[in-house]
This record gives C-alpha cells, sequence and structure tokens, in this order.
C-alpha cells in the first residue's frame, strides 16, 4: 500500500503511540464500537482495514460476541504487526471460543469485500495513493449489504490556510507533551510523501460519487475526523 514504513516499529508499541498521537483515540474507537451493535449481523463479514495489532477489532467483538455466526476479519498490509496480531488471535480464541476471527496479511487494493454489514477504517485511507482512493471506496461500498455501514476515521486539511496553520500548530503542541521535537520531526519527514489527507469536503464527495447517501461525522480532534457512511 505504502513503502516498507509502518509504526510497528515503534519501541512504545502501536496502540501507545497512536494514543498519544491523535487526542481522544481511545474515545473514537469506543464511539466505533459503540456504533457496531447497530450495524453487526450474524452471518455477515464485519471487515477492519487497515487493523494493526487487531485492537479495535477486539474491542468491536467485546460489543457483539453473542453474533456467534459473523465473520470478523482484520486485514493488514505490514508484516511488523503479524506477531502482535498472532498474539491477539490466540487472545480471542480463548475468550470467545464460538467467534471466527481472522487477520490476513494483504493489501486492501487487492482484498475482496462481500456480504459485509460492516466494514472500518481508521487512519487507512490516507496512506493510499489518491488515484486509488475511489476505486477503494467504491469496492467497499459494492461488498456492503444494504443498511450496512462503512465507518472510518481520517486526517484531513481544512479550507483555509489560517485555520489549517492554526489547527496544526496546537496538534503539534499537543504532540509535545508526549514525544522530543526530533521525534517529531523526523516522523513528518517520513511521512511526508506518504500521508496524503483530503479536505472533508473531498472525501465526503467521494463517498456520495461511489454511492453513499447518508453520511455523517460523529467524532473531531484537531485534524482527524471519525465519520459514518450508510448504505
Amino acid at each position: 500500500m505504502v513503502n516498507n514504513f509502518s509504526f510497528a516499529h515503534r519501541s512504545e508499541g502501536f496502540d501507545v503511540h497512536i494514543e498519544k498521537s491523535i487526542r481522544g483515540y481511545e474515545d473514537l474507537c469506543n464511539d466505533v464500537a459503540s456504533l457496531s451493535r447497530y450495524f453487526v449481523e450474524e452471518n455477515t463479514n464485519v471487515v477492519d482495514i487497515g487493523c494493526s495489532t487487531g485492537q479495535l477489532t477486539d474491542l468491536i467483538i467485546s460489543h457483539n460476541h453473542e453474533s456467534t455466526s459473523t465473520n470478523f476479519v482484520g486485514v493488514e498490509v505490514y508484516s511488523g504487526f503479524f506477531a502482535s496480531l498472532t498474539a491477539r488471535s490466540k487472545h480471542l480464541q480463548e475468550k470467545y471460543p464460538n467467534i471466527s476471527t481472522s487477520f490476513i496479511h494483504d493489501d486492501i487494493r487487492n482484498y475482496t469485500f462481500k456480504n459485509a454489514s460492516l466494514v472500518t477504517s481508521l487512519f487507512t485511507l490516507q496512506f493510499i495513493p489518491y488515484r486509488d482512493r475511489k476505486s477503494t471506496l467504491k469496492r467497499i461500498y459494492k461488498g456492503l449489504n444494504k443498511g450496512g455501514a462503512f465507518i472510518f476515521a481520517e486526517k484531513i486539511d481544512t479550507q483555509y490556510s489560517r485555520i489549517e496553520n492554526m489547527m496544526r500548530t496546537i496538534y503539534y503542541e499537543y504532540k509535545r507533551e508526549h514525544f522530543d521535537y526530533d521525534d517529531i520531526m523526523t516522523k513528518e519527514l517520513t511521512l511526508k510523501n506518504m500521508l496524503k489527507p483530503n479536505s472533508w469536503s473531498e472525501i465526503e464527495s467521494v463517498l456520495h460519487r461511489v454511492g453513499f447517501n447518508m453520511i455523517q461525522p460523529f467524532w473531531q480532534n484537531h485534524l482527524f475526523v471519525g465519520a459514518i457512511a450508510i448504505k
């Protein structure tokens, strides 16, 4: 999907790193899991795109563990996460022996979405080349059952440069509470050719173009937005 870089190498662990990088990330995950209760159905697939360590998949299962015929799938392109995913899979099998869970090593541009009641994606589409985003969203829409949901979060650009500067400044002030300057700048330089955000209006527009008519943001912190789109 992108270069060989991933956050799997972080010494503090990916889940700790992203919580410190995005204010309110835990609240976002809890909201996604709570929303999942409205959509997860028996005899369907629930897919988490860019599942990293499987934390969100675990949380969604904890809210829907009575759905014993549902197939919960996490898709991750970076092999560096699979030691964590192997441990997560073992944990889930022990805790929920009647639940079908699998973690797949694949690029979501190759993954076939089908019979899905729910697809989730937290900060993954922003790493997909612009040329492939519409086609990826179109395949997600096609693979969702009617009434199914795509719940996602993305980093966004603002429409106005003055506000963009304000938002970025207070975001970096937040990050300086957790990371030193060199760490922040090294990450920025590494990601500058990889992380390609859209504005919210661009995201909403492409979702409409692939078929979604019901789209609603439900969470925002700094330049990060969580939203739901229903087929």
